[in-house]
């Protein structure tokens, strides 16, 4: 079976998840950058996150507000597992941590953010910053 490759895009046009050291940021998007695609394994209820370019596992460690975390080998328990939530009207879902579906990836409130990727729980209404698109890569 073929590896499926995605970029997973942020509702603020143009910009993806990248990684940034052990951590995670977004960036504008470059189809030709390697290191803004993602192998997601694993059903939609509970998969990993690869980077392609690095080989990184992505894991959230639990807390509220933390930075999302690039670790080289799988974390244990369920530390390197996300799951989608329900698609919203605008087509995108919720990033959400396993081990806390209250925690989501924030790609910033108003504007992308410009540091580290953190989480944050769903607050009120629409959020679309809390909203992804998994968008093909490679297959």
């Amino acid at each position: 079976m073929a590896r499926k490759l995605y970029r997973i895009v942020s509702m603020h046009p143009g910009y993806v998840l990248a990684p940034n050291g052990n951590t995670v940021r977004l960036e504008k998007q470059d189809i030709f950058n390697l290191a803004q695609v993602w192998e997601l394994t694993g059903p939609d209820d509970q998969f990993t996150i690869v980077n392609y370019l690095t080989g990184q596992y992505m894991a959230y460690f639990g807390g509220n507000e933390v930075e999302l975390q690039l670790v080289d080998d799988a974390p244990g328990g369920k530390a390197g597992f996300f799951s989608w939530g329900g698609k919203e009207s605008w087509g995108a879902s919720a990033l959400q941590c396993f081990s806390d579906s209250g925690q989501n990836v924030d790609a910033g409130r108003n504007t992308p953010t410009t540091g580290n990727v953190r989480t944050r729980g769903w607050r009120h209404g629409n959020q679309r910053e809390l909203t992804w698109i998994k968008s093909l890569a490679v297959s």
